[in-house]
């Protein structure tokens, strides 16, 4: 029965959340589902990831900061690369908009403080968050990592830019500098 093959596909991946960011190739072997059932639930996943944005821009970061974590590791937590992302907030700390700035890097330090104070700057951006995911699953960033977020911040700081926060997200764990009192 196909209700008993998508149960034994839910269980193979481990959870209806994990089957909807499973890469496509994974998806499209599975008999059941084929090509067009993983383009269907690939759409259903953009679907996912555009509500949890959604979400998180109906009230201010203050009180919704759990709301954004959803969004991020719907929208990086399962990503096979490293993907660095910019969430831009106004002046009342409401998000703006988010900016994949960087894909398939080694850590953040891959980055150019530069690039990314040029995105700010590109956005007209007053308050940001910088957010990446790891796909070693382990959300914990190195003292390089934090070393780098503060050189960021800093520079922020000279043009008037406020860095809110580092995430890390990670299927169902994240970290947050903030939270950790490193930034």
């Amino acid at each position: 029965m196909v209700t008993a093959e998508l149960r034994a596909i839910v269980d193979r991946f481990g959870s209806v959340g994990a089957l909807l960011v499973a890469p496509f190739g994974e998806l499209a072997s599975e008999t059941i589902l084929g090509p067009r059932g993983a383009g269907i639930l690939r759409a259903l996943r953009k679907l996912l990831v555009e509500g949890a944005f959604a979400a998180v821009r109906q009230k201010p970061l203050t009180s919704s900061f759990r709301d954004l974590i959803i969004y991020l590791q719907w929208a990086l937590g399962r990503s096979v690369t490293r993907d660095v992302y910019l969430i831009y907030a106004n002046d009342s700390l409401t998000v703006t908009h988010s900016e994949r700035v960087a894909s398939d890097v080694v850590d953040v330090n891959s980055c150019r403080i530069a690039d990314l104070v040029s995105a700010a700057l590109r956005a007209n951006a007053h308050r940001l968050i910088l957010a990446m995911n790891n796909p070693m699953g382990d959300p914990e960033p190195s003292a390089d990592d934090i070393d780098f977020v503060r050189e960021f911040r800093d520079a922020c700081c000279l043009l008037s830019i406020v860095l809110l926060d580092f995430v890390v997200v990670w299927q169902g764990d994240f970290y947050s500098a903030r939270q950790a009192g490193c930034i």
